[in-house]
């Protein structure tokens, strides 16, 4: 009797939890969020929301389709990327500085037509990320890479890729007086503009652009001159004048992962999203998580 007993109340706990359970993993949300500080709050984000607020403020230089999805696979990557490892930040994961993060906008204030070009690119690779050896891949994307992308030293899956076509559109030209390149470095504040001229040597890469910079014995790599003189990438030409220096800088933001303005490009010259993204993240692989 016991054991049928047993077996009456195994039957009763098995039909009434399973189906509690199945409705529980039916209605839990499988699409990762992060938090996102922006206007003075701090706001939560699925990774298609994340994904759509990006292309929002991209779209200006996204215009194409296929480069909207390009760039929707990319944000969405990062996005999962941060909620598995988390970011720079401690009270949110992100926030909408470009030159701490990145920029982000609010679909709303898009056009109609435009709204709904990129609520569709999300839509149509929702789910899919990049992926290094099965986990989330930091897919970061920049602005305009100039004559190529740079290889990550934190992100080794994020290599360095040239354009077939060097950007003729996003070039700028910055002057700096000696006084002005004192107080943005000050270790060099105690040389004289002579010193300054006779003790320097800048290195330049394959693309002829500047490698590093020796300055009166201070060594100083091509993105921490541009971090110290507040330059919108680290793709440039360096050159001392009677005055101070002139830079000409090629292209704008990070100059890593995915180059808007090249994806731009080969999306006009008929290239697919997929297509895109293999060229500029080789070592990563484009899987559908949800």
């Amino acid at each position: 009797m016991k054991n049928w007993l047993l077996y009456f109340f195994a039957v009763f706990a098995i039909t009434v939890t399973v189906p509690f359970v199945s409705e529980k993993a039916a209605v839990a949300d499988p699409v990762p969020k992060i938090t996102f500080f922006s206007g003075g709050e701090i706001k939560e984000l699925s990774a298609e929301e994340f994904a759509l607020c990006v292309l929002a403020a991209e779209s200006e230089l996204a215009c194409s389709f296929e480069s909207k999805k390009a760039l929707a696979v990319s944000a969405r990557s990062l996005a999962v990327y941060i909620d598995f490892n988390g970011y720079k930040h401690q009270e949110f994961d992100i926030c909408s500085d470009p030159e701490c993060c990145l920029r982000i906008a609010d679909p709303d204030s898009l056009s109609q037509p435009i709204y709904e070009e990129c609520k569709k690119a999300v839509e149509e690779t929702r789910g899919e990320v990049l992926q290094f050896e099965r986990l989330p891949a930091a897919a970061l994307f920049t602005y305009c890479a100039g004559s190529g992308t740079r290889a990550n030293a934190e992100l080794s899956y994020l290599c360095a890729v040239s354009e077939p076509q060097e950007c003729d559109v996003h070039i700028t030209e910055h002057s700096f007086s000696f006084s002005q390149i004192a107080s943005a470095l000050p270790e060099l504040s105690s040389c004289t503009p002579e010193q300054l001229v006779k003790n320097s040597f800048i290195a330049y890469d394959a693309s002829g652009k500047c490698s590093f910079g020796v300055f009166n014995g201070i060594c100083l790599d091509a993105s921490s001159l541009a971090s110290s003189l507040s330059l919108p990438c680290s793709e440039f030409v360096f050159s001392f004048t009677e005055n101070g220096a002139e830079i000409t800088c090629f292209g704008a933001g990070n100059g890593f992962g995915l180059n808007l303005c090249g994806a731009e490009r080969m999306a006009r010259a008929g290239k697919d999203y997929d297509e895109i993204i293999s060229f500029y993240y080789p070592n990563l692989k484009l899987n559908k998580i949800y």
